[in-house]
């Protein structure tokens, strides 16, 4: 078996992670940094496997796979409607997934290792947040939407930022004191945004671990625990309530909302996404084109020539480079979840962390999302490099023999 990254590369790779996990979204940060470290660690990386000349498969498939829909879009570009923009959006998304592959190979293939750049990592983050929490809630620090997002500007994504970072506690991390202390604190401030994904999918990362367990009545314990969380949270948290209302009335009663509510608005972008989508299946109209085609009609009245985006991530990916572009998206993480065997040693984390993905997808953008991203890449390593680990064991036993799994370079 091949090193996928050399031994020395650990360090650097776990300062990377740290960096663009906690900072690359942040309003506080040392400009450039976060993302210098990404690409430093990248090209550290891709020299090393120049040099070596000899890439495993499964190595070039963790890099390619996340990558599939881009090669596409870049085809498609000459029927963008603004072809600039796709140009600069879909570079910008090529980066984010190289750079996530890289980091993951460096960080994830040293196996002792690694928990600890996820704990540092995630308590640093929540420490940090905590702060600014505390803040908050005394009246010291206000922000200009009301709700608290952290040392972000989104609340949502605040709330999937928390969340992809608990989740690698949850499966990767030591230590199950720090982990449950963490996770509640995290839970509470994600609660505190009143994010309504981030309410949903904190709980579904909870407890779809333990519905993944063997056993009927572990599955039945969990489904009904986990159904009591979520309505015990919603009777006693009165501002979800309200948020889960809201959406709730934009399906079966919208005229009971004002025009300018975020459930309504996000109805209308899913059903004209979906319009515009039918229209152009082949192409889409450009990667991060569609607020160019998605205006409301109150802007559209005032003369403005830019909108918004879906909101949905496979509506987006219609609209970025049709069909196609959705379909290549999206196989790769789809075969992640339903090829892992259960006596794969990451089964839940690929399962839970694969199904997170595809569920979230009806309710953010997450292409150009960076803590998707890493995620995306993070199911894919899991999935090839310790199926692959698997095999070279199995491959070292008396009388066994393969044939070598690795392509030249050059």
């Amino acid at each position: 078996m091949y090193s996928w990254a050399p031994k020395g590369s650990w360090i650097f790779g776990a300062f990377a992670f740290y960096l663009l996990l906690i900072f690359s979204l942040s309003e506080y940060k040392i400009r450039f940094l976060d993302w210098s470290s990404g690409i430093l660690i990248s090209g550290f990386v891709s020299i090393f496997i120049l040099l070596r000349r000899r890439i495993a498969k499964k190595e070039a498939y963790t890099i390619l796979l996340p990558l599939l829909w881009t090669f596409f879009a870049l085809i498609i570009t000459p029927f963008a409607i603004d072809i600039s923009l796709h140009l600069e959006k879909l570079s910008l998304s090529i980066t984010f997934n190289i750079i996530a592959a890289f980091t993951i190979i460096t960080v994830f293939s040293r196996q002792h290792l690694y928990p600890q750049a996820i704990t540092i990592t995630t308590s640093s983050w929540i420490i940090l947040n905590l702060c600014f929490f505390l803040l908050w809630s005394n009246g010291s620090y206000e922000y200009k939407a009301g709700n608290f997002s952290g040392i972000l500007r989104n609340r949502n994504e605040f709330a999937i930022q928390t969340i992809s970072l608990l989740s690698m506690m949850l499966f990767f991390a030591r230590g199950n004191f720090l982990k449950g202390f963490l996770i509640a604190v995290g839970g509470i401030m994600i609660l505190a945004t009143l994010s309504l994904k981030g309410f949903l999918f904190f709980f579904f990362v909870l407890f779809y671990p333990l519905y993944l367990s063997s056993g009927l009545r572990r599955r039945v314990i969990a489904i009904a625990t986990g159904t009591i969380v979520v309505i015990a949270a919603y009777l006693l948290l009165p501002s979800i309530q309200q948020r889960i209302n809201s959406v709730a009335v934009a399906f079966y009663n919208p005229t009971e909302l004002d025009a300018s509510q975020s459930a309504l608005l996000r109805m209308w972008l899913a059903v004209e996404g979906l319009k515009v989508a039918s229209e152009n299946p082949i192409t889409g109209v450009g990667v991060d084109n569609s607020r160019l085609v998605l205006i409301p009609p109150g802007l559209e009245a005032r003369g403005e020539e830019e909108g918004f985006y879906s909101h949905n991530n496979y509506i987006e990916m219609l609209l970025n480079a049709g069909v196609a572009g959705l379909i290549l998206y999206y196989v790769p993480i789809l075969y992640m979840f339903f090829s892992v065997k259960r006596r794969h040693p990451y089964y839940k984390a690929i399962k839970t962390l694969s199904a997170f993905l595809l569920l979230a997808g009806f309710g953010m953008v997450q292409y150009n999302n960076f803590s998707m991203t890493i995620l995306y890449a993070t199911v894919i390593f899991l999935k090839l490099y310790y199926t692959d680990l698997q095999s070279n064991i199995t491959a070292k036993r008396p009388g066994y023999h393969t044939i070598p799994d690795s392509v030249e370079i050059g």
